[in-house]
């Protein structure tokens, strides 16, 4: 089993060393990490959708297969062993040693955290090992993302019951990528270093006060992950724009992938990030196409598999009505995006999508809350009482609370609007889908309370630029990104 996680993250090496030179060596070498477990359940995904058995057979067929193929492909292009590349080898070399060193540390010491909904996804795991898409007992892809079970798989195909292992690597990927790109933003405005290090320790303390990140670290389930993919989407979006560095866009779909195979309603906020970030000039039509049209087109074909499937299983559902109005979503988004050159779209209507989507949140928000407005009054007040109490957050919102009532409104930087647009309507898509389900709780293990894990890494990432930003005397260069376009 060992030799085959040394395999894939070589399969994330090689993908990622395409790319060399164009970004930076410490990105790509702790990226492989996510990158090759990405392929392990795109893989999966693949065989089990045209009938091919999962087996330990045709897992590590595939991804030998695929790294004889970018082997030979860097070779011929004469790119495998390139002089001038030792820095990159190197960096490779230690994130290797590292995760490796995590994953063992884990194997021998189970510390994993389990609930009701780990159980189901683990017990998905072994349905596709056994009966591919066909068969589901106590759960389904109509009602859980299938990027945890299919990770589960994985140590099932070597003997063992579940994979407990491989989760504490994912926390330590994001501490390591959420300092890097904390501290690549954050520079552009401070530029004493020190206090620039000192403020991103001090985000990752804050976020670290949470006893719910720490029962993340080893639990089972997508929330974390969900949060990961969807700061590194974002991250990689925001740093190919104001970098002017097309090659951050290259991860961007591989990163929504990952967030949209992990829970079933990731799609809504997806949708949500590619509708605003569509809407932008910042992005050429063109780019704009390649970087939303892969996850979409993924989406798409994965929600139209999972309208077919007909499984009796106890646990919520979607119902084949709420996956035809998913994939209605995604096709007008997909239409949206060979629509921005039209004059009325691209003059008119997405000027205004960063405050009119929100708004229009909003409105649906009111409307729906005064129909039932039992529910709202329950669902606000738990989640108060959840998020400043109950719900294990430690001190991370109330100085979130604290820093956007003190901290200047004028301040700028750039992607301001943008981010901040994805942040609020993320609160008011919770809010919005608590009207429409069993009322919120105040328990931690509520939903409502654990999918705030998906923006707390981008919130506190636009905090670290607010607070950069506000610590520094010089704006120049603020705005700048506003009047230039990436093609």
């Amino acid at each position: 089993m060992f030799l085959f996680l040394i395999e894939l993250y070589f399969l994330g090496v090689l993908i990622t060393k395409n790319f060399a030179g164009r970004l930076p060596d410490f990105f790509l070498a702790v990226t492989s990490i996510l990158v090759g477990y990405l392929a392990y359940v795109l893989n999966g995904l693949i065989l089990v959708s045209i009938g091919i058995p999962l087996t330990q057979l045709s897992m590590v067929l595939m991804v030998s297969l695929e790294i004889v193929g970018l082997l030979v492909f860097q070779i011929a292009r004469k790119e495998f062993l390139t002089r001038g590349r030792r820095s990159l080898w190197l960096h490779y070399l230690g994130t290797g040693f590292g995760y490796f060193g995590i994953v063992i540390f884990f194997y021998l010491n189970n510390l994993f955290f389990v609930t009701t909904d780990s159980v189901y996804m683990v017990v998905m795991g072994r349905n596709l090992l056994e009966s591919g898409l066909s068969q589901w007992y106590f759960a389904s892809p109509r009602g859980m993302g299938l990027f945890v079970p299919l990770l589960q798989t994985l140590g099932m195909l070597f003997g063992r019951d579940y994979t407990w292992f491989v989760q504490p690597a994912f926390m330590v990927v994001f501490l390591i990528l959420f300092a890097f790109f904390g501290m690549r933003s954050g520079q552009r405005f401070m530029k004493r270093k020190v206090l620039l290090y000192l403020l991103v320790i001090a985000v990752t303390i804050l976020l670290f006060s949470s006893d719910l990140i720490f029962i993340m670290t080893t639990y089972i389930h997508t929330n974390f992950n969900s949060g990961l993919f969807l700061f590194l989407a974002i991250a990689t979006l925001y740093f190919g724009i104001i970098e002017e560095n097309s090659a951050w866009f290259i991860f961007t779909p591989l990163f929504l992938i990952g967030f949209g195979a992990m829970r079933v309603e990731n799609v809504v906020i997806a949708l949500v990030v590619i509708l605003i970030f569509a809407a932008s000039k910042k992005i050429t039509q063109r780019v704009k196409r390649q970087i939303f049209l892969p996850y979409l087109a993924f989406q798409f074909l994965l929600y139209l598999r999972i309208l077919f499937m007909d499984p009796n299983t106890y646990s919520d559902q979607m119902s084949d009505g709420q996956i035809l109005i998913t994939l209605l979503a995604i096709l007008i988004t997909i239409a949206l995006l060979f629509l921005v050159h039209i004059k009325l779209f691209k003059q008119v209507l997405f000027p205004l999508v960063w405050w009119a989507l929100p708004a229009g949140l909003f409105i649906l928000f009111a409307g729906f809350g005064i129909a039932n407005s039992d529910q709202l009054i329950n669902n606000l007040a738990v989640y108060l009482k959840t998020v400043f109490v109950t719900g294990n957050w430690g001190a991370v919102w109330w100085v979130v609370v604290a820093l956007f009532t003190f901290l200047p409104v004028k301040i700028h930087f750039p992607l301001k609007r943008e981010l901040f647009s994805i942040i609020l309507s993320f609160f008011l898509i919770i809010q919005l889908l608590g009207l429409f389900r069993v009322p919120y709780h105040d328990r931690w293990f509520d939903s409502a309370n654990r999918i705030l894990v998906h923006i707390t890494p981008v919130l506190l990432f636009y905090l670290v630029m607010l607070i950069a930003k506000a610590g520094s005397k010089n704006s120049k260069g603020a705005e700048s990104v506003h009047n230039t376009t990436v093609s």
